[in-house]
């Protein structure tokens, strides 16, 4: 679409060109921002727009100042690449933000920040430079333009396909100093099938699946309520066998946890039950995963 109404604008040069030309680019803007920031921050959809729209019409206003007094018959300063000085200062801003929080996959919004800024260099530079060389420096503009929708939606696709909602206010689990585990399954597939039907009656997922690229070629999966604290990954298994026990919101999650997770290939290991030899309300089901390892669901709560 951005390609099209480049086309467009370049061919006919009128106002109906000219949006169908500027339209995509700040869609692809504003979408980019929205994707973004929901799978770092997890924000919600109506505040990502708000937030979407706040900058837009801050844009506007500052367009429309540097524009106020100007002739219009002058020649636009820079080129007119004053105008894209808004999504510079955000590129260059958003680069700073992950490179402080030291995020893995920074180095692709860096890369699209150096090409932007290459990309507005030739275009401010065209005008003169067409009096020594006719074809001008316009056509790297929209070359390296390319370059540079490329490698944010390389970002994009390398984020996770989850997104961690930060609570508004501390949790008492926050104390806690585990963070997640992780265990080898010896059939990642079949693996996959058990702890997919054993924890979703707890409320958990398979949120997200870590590339390949990262992992040697191993299979990595995490499982989770809004963020991955539960890791399987294909491997030799774990001697001895490993106890891993979830939290059940009620009683009847346990029974059905236990219920789906025999169904999807685990073996008996302790019936749903109350073990008051822990505490009075301790009510837990215990089940062997295909690999042997000791998988509990427990609710602590009184009925």
């Amino acid at each position: 679409m951005i390609g099209i109404g480049s086309y467009l604008f370049h061919t006919h040069a009128n106002r109906w060109s000219e949006l169908a030309d500027s339209g995509p680019i700040w869609g692809f803007v504003a979408l980019f921002i929205y994707t973004a920031i929901y799978r770092l921050k997890g924000a919600r959809p109506k505040r990502i727009t708000a937030l979407i729209l706040a900058v837009s019409a801050c844009a506007i206003v500052v367009l429309l100042a540097m524009e106020e007094g100007t002739n219009p018959d002058a020649p636009a300063p820079l080129n007119g690449s004053l105008q894209y000085a808004p999504a510079l200062i955000a590129l260059i801003g958003f680069s700073a933000l992950l490179i402080r929080n030291r995020h893995c996959h920074a180095g692709w919004i860096i890369a699209a920040t150096f090409v932007f800024l290459v990309s507005l260099v030739f275009r401010s530079l065209d005008v003169r430079l067409c009096v020594m060389f006719p074809l001008g420096t316009h056509f790297l503009w929209h070359l390296l333009n390319g370059v540079m929708v490329g490698l944010l939606l390389q970002f994009l696709i390398h984020l996770p396909q989850y997104c961690l909602t930060i609570p508004k206010s501390p949790s008492p689990h926050c104390k806690k100093k585990s963070d997640d585990i992780g265990i080898s399954v010896s059939d990642f597939e079949q693996a996959k099938v058990f702890y997919d039907a054993g924890l979703a009656p707890l409320g958990a997922s398979l949120l997200v699946m870590v590339p390949t690229e990262y992992t040697g070629g191993v299979k990595v999966g995490g499982y989770g309520t809004d963020r991955p604290t539960f890791w399987i990954s294909e491997g030799p298994t774990q001697s001895p066998a490993l106890h891993v026990a979830f939290t059940a919101d009620t009683r009847d999650d346990v029974d059905a946890f236990y219920a789906t997770a025999m169904a999807a290939g685990g073996a008996d290991n302790g019936a749903p039950g109350l073990r008051p030899h822990y505490h009075e309300q301790y009510y837990g089901a215990f089940v062997h995963d295909p690999d042997g390892n000791n998988i509990e669901a427990v609710c602590h709560k009184p009925t």
